[in-house]
């Protein structure tokens, strides 16, 4: 008995390393367009893309011995796809199908005649459908969400997590290592200083001839910060760039943290958000991948903490090495020093001028460690950097240090000064404007902004040019106001340390002071209130007519919230804009769960018919949101994942056919015409992908048409030739605001 009982497990065993040795899941070809874990807009990339080329109908084939578990077809997502079971008890996904093998095809068709729908989600048991290796199941394709024709594949293991099929038995020929592009410096607490400054700061990453990525100098921080890196990988043959395997974060030569795409989890898909730095991204400045977690964030399959959790820089020197590695293991390096110390104060002294030259005296409050450098940087006089000013000479003292600039350079400028110390310390900055032409305080525009971080909020206030001018800030807490400090960081910006989060709950409004030869006092109205877990709130724009209510978990950390009304708001191509242009606040901080809005409408709207919120989108424009329209209560209201630009727009346009086949009006041999095509477009809202919002029937008979949503192609592929004679088309489709589209294409076979 025990004889039998080993030689079961030594067959058990074999079976399994022997299904791990998987065969590639398409004849198409070994490139691919994404890999896994790459960042979405709200999730992770859960296989590979691999490339078909321009043309559909590349084979499947069927990785290892096993059976069809699972099929799929729909409008959206992954359209028409397969869930291969293997022998050793994974699964792979094949999405975007044009085509299934013939006995499937039969199946699906047997199906949705069956529940009268196209879309259908089955599941077979294991000796309904086996499957051996190697075995065509199907053909690539462009069905469902997909931008073009490839093959969305997905390895799944028992508890139905992706895996990356780069490392759990495929392999491909890369031989080009990570590349690091920038590393990002994230300020996480109120005493932290990046460089002299309190705000995120961006380096870039160099490669030395070895091969090693370095920091551009040695940074000065100091308190708790959080390091992300913009990186990507690259393969040979393609111009795509890819997500990293692995990044791990050392620190004094001990693993910190590390970023590890092998498994994925759907239920932690929208975490993405904790992974990528998606304040970076808002605001345009690149995808960076984040080497530290919040408390607030909870653990994550990719994420793992090893001291800790973001880094807290002490006094003294610190070595930083960042490790990149791609699928195929090939790994790049990055290496730097961090040098904990607070900035120091430096003052100018002294200001000499000769006929071409300035010469600057700068001297330190407390001397303790010798100025060991001084950069001067130029501003124009509405503040847009200039240039690094080239020094003509340079002289140190035990004082401070004296610097020699050439006039020409600093004329009608204002001037930024840095001093850097013996160790590497950065002064806070420096400015002398007195070459700036004068701007009156009475009458210079002044603008605020409030920027939020994971850590707390920053009250940034700017000057429309540089000024000679005491700026100061108090906060309205309902009758009383709070002064609050601001230091000036560039010649017309002026910033807050971090502040608290709850230090702006329920505030009034914000005074900026300006102090020149008179004083003024400009006032910003704000009603913010902060969302924390387990507690909703509403906020409520100035006007009461935007509103924002939230729930338990809308938010990872305490948030600021507020409204903004827009003044200058992208008009709208294909409807009418019938409200304000409600901007919600802050729009760089990620949502853990969606919010509610609403927008109130007038009489006047109150009648009109195809009204809905929408949201503005860089890429895509105005963009529409589901919306419940309450006539009685004159409200609009919808749910977002995003704090987004929003409004109450008429779609006044219904969906139009641009391109059929056949077309009307045609006349065509019965044996060209094999597949139905009709492109549609809608201009603002889109088309409503319900199968029961468009139909589309062939001598008045309804058939079962796919949709791609992205192309708004429908096809339908004819079971047998057209007969000779006349033959129409009659389509019917809504947008998702109610507009209709009801027309016939006629057409002939001969």
């Amino acid at each position: 008995m025990k004889t039998k009982l080993i030689l079961l497990a030594s067959f058990l065993l074999v079976k399994n390393l022997i299904a791990q040795e998987y065969v590639w899941p398409t004849d198409a070809g070994t490139m691919f367009s994404s890999n896994f874990g790459e960042y979405r807009d709200h999730h992770f990339h859960m296989g590979i893309d691999i490339k078909t080329g321009e043309k559909e109908g590349a084979s499947v084939i069927a990785i290892s011995d096993g059976y069809i578990s699972r099929m799929v077809a729909n409008f959206t997502g992954f359209g028409k796809a397969l869930y291969l079971t293997t022998s050793d008890g994974n699964t792979a996904v094949y999405a975007h199908l044009s085509w299934f093998s013939p006995l499937l095809e039969s199946v699906l068709r047997n199906v949705q005649n069956e529940k009268g729908s196209y879309s259908i989600n089955e599941y077979f048991a294991p000796e309904d459908f086996p499957i051996l290796k190697g075995e065509v199941i199907g053909q690539t394709g462009n069905t469902g969400a997909s931008s073009g024709p490839h093959l969305h594949f997905e390895l799944r293991n028992d508890k139905e997590q992706p895996l990356n099929p780069l490392t759990h038995g495929f392999t491909v020929r890369d031989r080009i290592p990570p590349i690091f592009r920038e590393l990002a410096v994230i300020p996480l607490s109120s005493d932290t200083w990046i460089n002299g400054a309190r705000l995120l700061q961006t380096f870039p990453l160099h490669q030395d001839k070895s091969g090693i990525y370095k920091f551009p100098d040695t940074l000065n921080c100091l308190g708790k910060i959080g390091l992300a890196v913009r990186a990507v990988d690259k393969r040979e043959g393609a111009k795509n760039e890819y997500q990293l395997r692995k990044i791990e974060l050392w620190i004094d030569g001990k693993i910190h943290y590390s970023v590890l795409f092998d498994t994925l989890d759907y239920s932690q898909s929208k975490t993405v958000h904790t992974v990528r730095d998606y304040s970076l991204d808002r605001l345009n400045l690149g995808e960076y991948s984040k080497l530290y977690r919040l408390d607030s964030y909870g653990d994550i399959t990719v994420g793992k903490d090893y001291f800790g959790r973001p880094f807290h820089v002490s006094p003294g020197f610190h070595k930083i090495e960042i490790k990149g590695f791609d699928s195929a293991g090939n790994m790049s390096k990055v290496v730097g020093k961090i040098f904990g110390n607070p900035p120091f104060d430096m003052m100018i002294a002294d200001v000499t001028q000769h006929q071409n030259e300035i010469q600057f005296n700068f001297q330190l409050s407390k001397i303790v460690i010798p100025i060991e450098e001084v950069i001067a940087y130029s501003f124009t006089s509405y503040g847009y950097a200039d240039r690094k000013i080239n020094v003509i000479a340079e002289k140190k003292s035990k004082e401070g240090l004296t610097l020699t600039l050439p006039k020409k350079q600093i004329k009608r400028r204002a001037i930024q000064f840095i001093g850097i110390n013996k160790l590497g310390a950065y002064s806070k900055p420096v400015h002398w404007m007195d070459a700036v032409p004068n701007a009156s305080g009475d009458h210079a525009k002044v603008d605020l902004d409030i920027s939020h971080s994971e850590a707390g909020v920053f009250i940034q206030v700017e000057t429309e040019q540089a000024l000679s001018a005491d700026v100061s800030l108090a906060i309205d807490q309902g009758g009383a106001f709070m002064p609050i400090t601001l230091e000036q960081t560039h010649p017309n910006v002026y910033l807050t340390k971090m502040l608290s989060p709850q230090f702006l709950n329920g505030i009034k409004g914000i005074n900026v002071t300006v102090a020149d030869n008179s004083e003024r006092e400009v006032r910003f109205a704000l009603q913010p209130r902060v969302v924390s877990e387990g507690e909703p709130v509403t906020i409520l724009s100035l006007d009461e007519q935007c509103s924002i209510r939230t729930q338990n978990n809308s938010t990872y950390f305490p948030t600021v919230m507020w409204i903004e009304t827009v003044d200058n708001a992208v008009e709208v191509a294909g409807g009418v804009r019938l409200s304000s242009v409600y901007q919600l606040q802050p729009f760089e901080i990620p949502l853990k769960d969606s919010i509610h809005v609403g927008v109130r409408f007038g009489e006047k709207i109150k009648n009109k018919n195809n009204i809905g919120l929408y949201y503005y989108d860089k890429d895509d424009g105005w963009t529409y949101i589901k919306s419940n329209v309450s006539k009685k209560r004159k409200v609009i209201t919808g749910s977002l994942t995003s704090l987004e630009a929003i409004a109450i727009i008429q779609d006044i346009t219904p969906p139009k056919v641009v391109n059929s086949f056949p077309g009307d009006g045609g006349k065509y041999e019965s044996y060209t015409v094999e597949i139905i095509r009709v492109s549609i477009q809608d201009d603002l809202s889109d088309i409503d992908t319900n199968e029961r919002s468009m139909s589309l029937a062939l001598d008045g008979e309804k058939i079962r048409y796919a949709y791609q949503p992205i192309l708004q192609e429908l096809t339908y592929h004819l079971d047998s030739p057209l007969s000779p004679g006349s033959h129409s088309l009659k389509l019917i489709c809504r947008d998702k605001a109610g507009n209709r589209m009801d027309q016939t294409l006629n057409f002939n076979i001969d």
